[in-house]
């Protein structure tokens, strides 16, 4: 992972989790994300549900 692409990460989980920011989802997720978690809700944007 390139150092980039680790600030980037950090950066979408902090908004999201830290901050509550949802805009974060719609910037970095695909409209093609699958979740594969069995326990996260059955929703195309299962995340921005939350």
């Amino acid at each position: 992972m390139t150092a980039e692409n680790k600030e980037m990460v950090i950066h979408f989980y902090d908004e999201l989790f830290n901050h509550g920011n949802l805009a974060v989802i719609d910037k970095f997720i695909g409209t093609e994300y699958i979740d594969h978690n069995p326990q996260s809700p059955a929703a195309p944007r299962p995340y921005a549900a939350s």
